[in-house]
């Protein structure tokens, strides 16, 4: 069975939902898509050109979607940031730095996605959700995020290898939501979900075996050199 096939299946097994295909609810958890990258934006958010969706979905694909791209945000993973300011844990207390170079491995990151998946790469794409800490601050759908695991093919899922190169850390983001009527609603409050309830046994326990192996083997940001310091600090916050 492929990788991607373990990852969908995984979701009916454990009833959390089903891939979007030829049904009338709108409340599914998994909707499957296909994209061509148009930009790389870091190391676990691009742009790409949707070229096929599912019947079923919720979100129609915009005329834009088609010619520009639709964001996607990596599922499951968080790597450091590139911008100049970022959140960080001191004391359980969230502080912002303002470091011009970014933190530590995230020039990396991006890189590596920009080798393994170049611009006019064609993606499978499993969507889970949106990003809900986007939405309630701009409702312009150009800057909506899509939460998903994103396939070259059937068995190279390019979240996943972005956690075994040690360039980012198995993290569940808090800001999302199944795609649903709910987000039309101008009265919506967004707030955090339960994080658990974005993933499956089956694909943490991946994500899991993916960063012990990164861990144990020293790569990127778990490298000896990077403890005690700023990104040590960070992956303390994420894990909390």
């Amino acid at each position: 069975m492929s990788l991607l096939k373990t990852f969908i299946d995984s979701f009916y097994s454990e009833n959390k939902g089903a891939m979007i295909s030829n049904k009338s609810n709108t409340d599914f958890y998994v909707s499957y898509e296909e994209a061509t990258v148009s930009q790389i934006i870091d190391g676990d958010t691009i742009k790409a050109k949707v070229t096929y969706r599912a019947p079923g979905n919720l979100f129609s694909v915009t005329e834009l979607e088609k010619t520009n791209g639709r964001i996607y945000r990596f599922a499951h993973i968080d790597t450091p940031e590139t911008e100049k300011s970022y959140n960080r844990t001191v004391n359980g207390a969230i502080t912002k730095n303002t470091s011009s170079e970014g933190q530590p491995i995230a020039e990396q990151a991006t890189e590596m996605l920009e080798t393994n998946i170049p611009i006019g790469t064609k993606l499978s794409i499993l969507v889970i959700g949106i990003d809900t800490h986007t939405l309630r601050k701009n409702t312009d759908r150009s800057k909506m995020r899509f939460l998903a695991f994103l396939f070259t093919s059937p068995d190279d899922c390019i979240n996943l290898k972005q956690v075994e190169y040690g360039l980012a850390i198995s993290y569940l983001f808090p800001y999302t939501m199944r795609p649903n009527a709910a987000m039309y609603n101008k009265n919506y409050k967004f707030g955090k979900t339960n994080r658990n309830s974005m993933t499956t046994d089956i694909i943490k326990s991946l994500f899991g075996a993916a960063q012990n192996t990164a861990t144990h083997n020293g790569r990127g940001i778990w490298h000896p050199y990077y403890r005690g310091g700023e990104l040590a600090k960070w992956i303390n916050g994420r894990s909390r």
